[in-house]
């Protein structure tokens, strides 16, 4: 995997970038950056094109004064993906990345190919002990390291009290596949069922750990992704259950 910049608007956007073939492109949670993905890169590089972005305000991507709506971070992910040269990719998200990679898919579905939710925004809300856990971390990075304070996400103007509307949700034709963390504390999988209800086109597989399954569960995290995205690698070996 090789570290490299690219301007986007007014950014100079920092992701890692390997492998040959289909474009995969990684999104992270909050309070996190591409080093998310570190349990993953080299799997999904030997059949794929991994891209492992920083998304504003996280990791080597610089922080701009903006409002930190899904919207804003979906019209980022858009002027990377046109940055870097891609028509088409698929795109996997984590926690606040599911979240961007559910707007970007409802806002270009033209561009994604399929889309990969790991226990993702966008079907409830955090629990309360999520949230008390989440803010107390930023806030401590915010008074002992405020170079590493991260911006909360905001909801879109006008919104009410979701973060995407169901009847988007219901209209979403991408072959979408669920991951989620049966003992996630931040977002409990009874969204996961309610995601794989409103989703038309989805699949949902519930692994036996917390918030995050592609560093808990790696290995069979990613062989559910390369099932997913390469479906003839599982005609070839027969598909796991």
């Amino acid at each position: 995997m090789e570290d490299r910049e690219v301007k986007v608007g007014e950014l100079e956007a920092h992701y890692v970038t390997g492998g040959e073939g289909s474009a995969l492109v990684l999104l992270h949670g909050g309070a996190n950056d591409w080093k998310e993905w570190e349990a993953n890169v080299s799997s999904l590089s030997q059949r794929l094109r991994v891209y492992a972005l920083d998304l504003p305000g996280f990791g080597l991507t610089p922080k701009p004064k903006a409002r930190y709506t899904l919207s804003f971070l979906a019209s980022f992910l858009l002027g990377f993906i046109q940055a870097v040269a891609l028509e088409q990719v698929s795109l996997a998200g984590h926690s606040l990345g599911g979240g961007v990679a559910l707007k970007f898919a409802l806002q270009f579905p033209q561009m994604v190919k399929k889309l990969i939710l790991v226990d993702a925004w966008g079907f409830g809300r955090v629990t309360l002990l999520g949230w008390l856990i989440a803010t107390s971390c930023n806030l401590w990075r915010r008074v002992f390291r405020p170079d590493k304070f991260y911006p909360f996400l905001e909801k879109e103007p006008g919104s009410g009290n979701h973060w995407i509307r169901v009847e988007d949700l219901t209209r979403l034709e991408t072959p979408t596949l669920l991951i989620w963390g049966e003992k996630d504390l931040y977002l409990p999988v009874s969204q996961a069922h309610r995601a794989h209800q409103l989703l038309p086109n989805s699949d949902l597989h519930i692994l036996g750990c917390g918030h995050a399954p592609q560093k808990e569960r790696s290995e069979e995290f990613n062989r559910l992704v390369l099932e997913f995205l390469l479906p003839e690698r599982s005609e070839a070996v027969g598909t796991l259950k």
